[in-house]
């Protein structure tokens, strides 16, 4: 059974995590914090108690992917104890990347929070700075389950399609969840064999309406999610209809950096392959009578795709990063959602079944080949 508590708001939060700091059960803590602007939180590493005011893990916003923070505070030990606390797409993410060796979790823990869904960053600032109140009463807002975004403002489109708003306590020591909450509490489930679970009085909490909360809004949002799927397959059903929605591409590269699970540190896209020389480029040019620049624009998303679509955790950060407001993400979690239906994997919600690219299963492509032989 899971330990269970329950605070007074995201003070009552702050005032656990400062006793944590203190008494040494952790060293420093990963948190959203109110940036020096105070115009919008970023993920801050803190070492001291003092320096947790202005933090709240409950902020709709992802300014960068903490899959990717904690594969750079981890990849190498730094001997201290570390408290991350993310977002279920994060969390799912550092599942992944955990599998790939590039984050190393034996120094640390894992605390989730429960997620409505995240705005864009622009859209976060304008809230943050005209709309107070809505920050301050968030968690009483969306405590019974309620979707809807601030009024003028939309959710990102990945998360209004998100069906996994809260992280199973598996794959983590601790959650922290609005969900099924009374007013402006929060409630602490901490794992019966995490060492978090010290640092909790334990109420024994009935977890009944939380649970029933949370499956209504997987409920909404896996509809949402077949809606939007649906449709764009349809409008996508040939090679002519993918290359017109990348058409806006400049080969930035942004989609790739903002993405958790690209984490290669050597890309083709980034090696003297695609350095063509003058020649060569005219040489095409000449061939075809004309030769869009830059060119290879959509084989780099093809090789993206098939390199990753079997990991991907459907955070959307892509779309969030592109310059030009492709709708990267939607065409990601499209195939995904294939990919991984057909390989009978779920990426990030186990820490245990290996992912597809490092493993082999006779007969696993016999559904997708059409035969049982």
């Amino acid at each position: 059974m899971p330990v269970t508590n329950k605070v007074k708001g995201i003070e009552g939060v702050k005032e656990y995590l400062k006793k944590l700091l203190e008494e040494g059960i952790v060293d420093e803590i990963l948190i959203p914090k109110l940036n020096s602007a105070k115009d919008n939180y970023i993920q801050t590493l803190v070492s001291s108690a003092e320096m947790l005011d202005g933090t709240n893990p409950f902020v709709p916003v992802i300014l960068v992917q903490t899959g990717r923070i904690a594969k750079n505070l981890t990849f190498t030990k730094s001997g201290k104890k570390l408290l991350i606390i993310a977002k279920p797409c994060e969390i799912k993410a550092i599942v992944e990347l955990t599998k790939f060796k590039q984050v190393n979790l034996d120094d640390c823990f894992l605390m989730a929070v429960d997620c409505i869904g995240t705005y864009e960053v622009n859209d976060f600032q304008e809230i943050l700075l005209n709309n107070e109140d809505y920050i301050n009463n968030f968690i009483s807002k969306y405590n019974s389950g309620d979707t809807k975004s601030v009024e003028g403002y939309s959710f990102r489109k990945t998360c209004t399609m998100c069906d996994v708003p809260a992280t199973s306590l598996n794959l983590v020591d601790a959650v922290l969840g609005y969900f099924g909450s009374e007013n402006n509490e929060v409630m602490i489930i901490a794992k019966d064999d995490s060492k978090l679970k010290d640092s909790i009085e334990n109420q024994n909490i009935d977890l009944s309406k939380r649970e029933g909360i949370i499956n209504k809004i997987k409920d909404e949002k896996s509809r949402q999610k077949k809606d939007i799927l649906e449709s764009f397959r349809k409008e996508t059903s040939s090679l002519e209809s993918l290359q017109k929605i990348f058409s806006k591409c400049i080969r930035c590269h942004n989609c790739m950096v903002a993405c958790p699970i690209c984490y290669c540190k050597e890309c083709v896209f980034r090696s003297p392959t695609f350095d063509h020389s003058a020649d060569m480029i005219t040489g095409w040019a000449e061939r075809k009578g004309a030769l869009r620049m830059l060119e290879n624009t959509l084989m780099f998303h093809l090789t993206r795709l098939n390199h990753m679509s079997s990991s991907c955790i459907a955070c959307g950060l892509c779309s969030s990063a592109c310059p030009n407001n492709i709708d990267v993400s939607t065409v990601f979690i499209s195939v995904a959602d294939n990919v991984q239906k057909m390989l009978e994997y779920k990426a990030g919600e186990s820490f245990d079944e290996p992912a597809p690219v490092t493993t082999f299963r006779e007969n696993e492509l016999v559904a997708e080949a059409g035969t049982n032989e």
